[in-house]
């Protein structure tokens, strides 16, 4: 599986076209969101009860194939103030070796710094309390993990073409 420590990957380690999987990783439960074949925007997809490894990797299998899933993005939990890896991180990254392999399919660790804040600000800004919409949180967090990584690599894009553009013209 490609990551780079504790920072999060880049776009370049995924393919550029096809869909893509938001994981947000938890002991209970994890939240799934999915994006467009451009890469553009990421939606929730739902938020998965963890049951027997068996069940799990079935499950996530059954998404893959039906939305014809081409990597995975795996929110990995760094602490705020620091950035370095939380204890949680290693749970995550154990989870994202065994998607990984179970489904064939390459992935990577992003950085998942607020996500679930953000989530939380969206499901206000809907009127529902994030207290009463737990499994739809987790959802909505993944959603912020995907969408971050795709921003992400739009910006490292768009300023790899304004280098390319300025040193031609030099």
């Amino acid at each position: 599986m490609t990551s780079t420590d504790s920072t999060p990957s880049t776009k370049g380690t995924l393919p550029d076209v096809g869909a893509l999987l938001g994981i947000d990783h938890g002991l209970k439960r994890v939240g799934i969101a999915i994006c467009n074949t451009e890469q553009t925007l990421a939606v929730p997809l739902e938020t998965w009860t963890s049951q027997t490894p068996a069940v799990d990797a079935d499950h996530f299998r059954r998404l893959i194939r039906d939305y014809r899933i081409q990597g995975l993005v795996i929110g990995l939990p760094l602490m705020n103030q620091t950035g370095q890896e939380s204890k949680q991180a290693a749970v995550c990254r154990k989870f994202g070796r065994w998607l990984s392999q179970e489904t064939g399919l390459p992935a990577v660790f992003q950085d998942e710094r607020y996500s679930s804040a953000h989530a939380e600000t969206l499901l206000w800004s809907l009127g529902e309390s994030p207290g009463k919409s737990k499994g739809r949180l987790d959802g909505l967090a993944a959603q912020v993990i995907l969408q971050s990584y795709l921003d992400r690599g739009k910006s490292e894009i768009r300023n790899s073409k304004s280098e390319g553009n300025s040193k031609s013209q030099i």
